[in-house]
């Protein structure tokens, strides 16, 4: 537990200070955007021909007919969650951007499937978005997935998450493992949209211990490069809608099976040298999470009122981008910012996947920063996101805070804390960066630091932010905004603003939302452009 208190403490940036880095950037050692697993069997995988025709609203408001388990939806899927979306470029540069959001665009995030082939045998699969294939690790015999079929009781195929440290360190030291938490975080919220998009469902294998999910994923048999090793996070199964209860774990049988199997192919080089940062491998031993069980519970569903789009959904997730100026002027529509606001409240899409042990836990909450929102006064307000929380933060905050509820007839948890222009003071606590002032609104995810008794929770608690980030990046783009992550900010300062004395409540991650600039020097490039004769080659986006 200390290990846990200690390395947040240790993390935080403070006024004068940051966080422990390299304090350059060692370009000559810039980690490999790309796992590849050499000597591996690659299975090439199919393109959406045409993108599905639901609108953004739809994949929320009810159930679309499933597209089925097979390898061409588990292509699609990941086409529309953790693929590329475009290629940037400027003066002889170009570089990748994904479906999925990360910090510092480094993606430490590594993603496997495990599905069915032919004659009911299944494997192990390594996902490559760069050129959006396959790369075989592991057949699964035919009674080993029957097993799995069995015990499962609805058809689906699994997701293996992992991370690799060494991606985010590389630039941002000692603070890089909040930032591959993140990473999970926005990559289950954009495997669960995707999921929905194609009639399916993405819930969390949320009972596994890290060690079955290494069992799964073969690290013990892998030969890592030293630094370069990956990291076993969580497993998520892709399935059919059934009223039936989904198991959160798999059956000691099957990881038994898994321990057994041979694992192909040679993880590539990410980078030539390396810095040691050990204060993240031991933070993340003491995040492993042991083998629990899943509390079962109800969804907590608030029932607001959210404006249409006319968006289709693929049109919103391809076109998700993180905005780097904003114009300091544009308001933002009353009902367009409740309406981003309510899409992050938990019990629905993309939070029913319950990454939590507990089902419906909530631990992490919106203290919002109005800048320029029609209709609301400007201030700070707190976005409470589970019932019965306001209580105990009125308790922790500071005693001059109004707790207005704006809301009062709407069932939307919005409460004014003090008037006031905080453009600059957003700023400031953004590490200085004035796109945290400059947008109709910014945000710093308060979450009730729940780790005692169980450090695993302290990855959890990244991955809702994750996932919050995430929808605010999806809501913001299907308004007509741009969203950007924020991970760089003065932890305290936050604190103090509030008026916190202990560290029951902790900022996680920064976010802002606004009208973006487009930067006019850059030439966009098709998401597979690069991959001659894939229909795709040498198109460019206006």
């Amino acid at each position: 537990m200390l290990d846990v208190f200690h390395y947040h403490e240790a993390t935080k940036h403070r006024v004068g200070r940051y966080a422990k880095s390299a304090g350059h950037m060692d370009w000559e050692n810039e980690p490999a955007p790309l796992r590849i697993f050499d000597g591996a069997e690659t299975v090439k995988l199919p393109f959406l021909e045409k993108d599905p025709d639901a609108s953004y609203d739809e994949i929320f408001q009810r159930r679309l007919p499933s597209k089925g388990i097979t390898l061409c939806t588990a292509a699609n899927f990941l086409e529309l969650s953790l693929a590329l979306a475009a290629w940037k470029s400027y003066g002889g540069s170009a570089w990748a951007l994904r479906i999925n959001p990360s910090s510092g665009n480094l993606h430490a995030e590594e993603t496997y499937v495990l599905m069915p082939e032919a004659e009911n045998s299944a494997a192990l699969y390594h996902y490559n978005p760069y050129f959006h294939v396959f790369e075989k690790r592991a057949a699964v015999d035919a009674a080993t997935w029957k097993m799995a079929e069995d015990y499962f009781g609805v058809r689906g195929f699994f997701i293996v998450m992992s991370s690799i440290h060494w991606r985010e360190a590389w630039k941002y030291g000692e603070r890089a493992f909040r930032y591959a938490c993140l990473d999970i975080g926005h990559a289950v919220a954009a495997m669960s949209v995707s999921a929905s998009l194609f009639g399916l469902k993405a819930t969390a294998l949320c009972d596994m211990s890290c060690s079955d999910i290494a069992a799964l994923l073969g690290t013990e048999k892998t030969q890592w490069i030293e630094y370069e090793e990956e990291v076993p996070e969580t497993v998520l199964f892709i399935h059919e809608h059934t009223e039936a209860q989904i198991p959160r774990g798999m059956p000691c049988e099957i990881i038994e099976c898994f321990k057994s199997q041979h694992f192909a192919g040679m993880p590539n080089r990410l980078s030539k040298t390396h810095v040691s940062w050990d204060i993240i491998k031991t933070i993340s031993r003491a995040t492993e999470k042991p083998k629990t069980e899943f509390l079962k519970g109800a969804h907590t569903v608030k029932r607001t009122e959210i404006s249409a789009t006319l968006k289709t959904a693929s049109h919103v997730i391809r076109t998700r981008r993180s905005g780097q100026m904003y114009d300091s002027a544009s308001d933002m529509p009353l009902n367009e910012f409740i309406s981003i606001l309510s899409r992050t409240l938990p019990g629905t899409l993309p939070f029913n996947a319950d990454i939590y042990p507990t089902q419906g836990a909530v631990f992490v909450h919106l203290l919002v920063y109005v800048h320029r929102v029609a209709g609301l006064p400007q201030g700070i307000y707190m976005f409470v996101r589970e019932d019965g929380e306001a209580a105990g933060m009125r308790g922790r905050m500071s005693p001059d805070f109004l707790w207005d509820d704006i809301c009062k007839s709407g069932g939307v948890p919005l409460y004014l804390l003090r008037r006031g222009n905080f453009g600059n003071i957003a700023a400031m606590i953004s590490c200085g960066q004035e796109i945290a002032g400059d947008g109709a609104f910014s945000i710093s995810m308060i979450s009730r630091f729940a780790v005692d008794g169980a450090s695993y929770m302290y990855r959890r608690l990244f991955w809702e932010a994750g996932m919050i980030g995430q929808m605010l990046y999806l809501e913001a783009e299907a308004r007509g905004f741009r969203g950007t992550g924020i991970g760089c900010f003065f932890d305290d300062e936050v604190h103090k603003l509030l008026g916190l004395q202990d560290n029951y409540y902790q900022c996680l991650y920064n976010f802002t939302i606004g009208n973006a600039l487009e930067d006019k020097r850059l030439t966009t490039l098709a998401a597979y452009h690069h991959l001659s004769g894939s229909g795709r080659a040498n198109a460019l986006e206006k």
